[in-house]
């Protein structure tokens, strides 16, 4: 067993067992950690998960429905040197929550405590980079503890990346959305959708993910079946 799927189960053990019937906020173990995003380095800056960040989405779907997403880390709690983070995303009346692990080359998510981690991110964002969201795993983290889905039955990802395993970074763009919000240097992230076309994510710096498209077009690369635009973000 490698030691990092070691650390992850003793982390996933130990932060379920304080958690499980508190949830990710209004909890005594929760730490606030007063940061500004500003001050996040490496891997972090590009999705950061300081405590109250909040980012609201504008998702469009080509079948012609068109939600809005906030997502917010509600809370980081740390013990015997592991910390997990806790994210909510709001859609309407429904919460769904996700987990993340912050290592020193790589964001790991969790769908809910006990699932198979997603590698979400991983440096050096560098042009041709790769990583594999589900790297070969051996132990089985669905084992070892109980589901917990916090929010509703039918837990949905916190995170949009969809698709193959492998991730591949193709360079920065310069990024304009639809209601006119600009962003240079957004590090643009593709793997193959589960139909067969190109998924596209862009990462700024300070910022997190500004854009994503799931099933990018063939005619128009800067729209696609499925597409989330970052309307704010704020630091609460």
């Amino acid at each position: 067993m490698k030691a990092w799927s070691q650390k992850l189960i003793i982390a996933v053990f130990v932060v379920s067992a304080m958690l499980m019937w508190a949830g990710c906020s209004d909890n005594n173990d929760i730490i606030v950690s007063g940061n500004n995003t500003t001050q996040l380095s490496g891997i972090e800056s590009y999705y950061p998960l300081t405590e109250g960040y909040q980012t609201t989405y504008s998702v469009h779907d080509i079948g012609g429905s068109d939600v809005t997403v906030v997502n917010r880390i509600n809370g980081i709690d740390t013990t015997q040197g592991f910390t997990l983070i806790c994210q909510t995303a709001q859609t309407g009346q429904t919460t769904d929550t996700g987990f993340f692990y912050v290592g020193a080359d790589a964001i790991l998510y969790f769908d809910y405590l006990s699932a198979t981690p997603e590698k979400f991110l991983q440096t050096p964002l560098s042009n041709g980079s790769t990583w594999n969201r589900f790297p070969t795993i051996q132990d089985d983290f669905s084992g070892i503890l109980p589901d917990w889905n916090k929010g509703n039955n039918s837990n949905s990802k916190t995170v949009p990346t969809d698709g193959s395993s492998q991730m591949t970074v193709v360079g920065s763009d310069f990024v304009t959305l639809s209601h006119g919000d600009s962003y240079s240097y957004a590090v643009k992230v593709v793997n193959t959708g589960s139909n067969g076309t190109q998924n596209a994510y862009w990462f700024v710096s300070g910022v997190g993910m500004v854009k994503y498209i799931l099933g990018v077009s063939q005619n128009d690369p800067t729209t696609g079946n499925i597409v989330g635009e970052l309307t704010s973000y704020e630091q609460f």
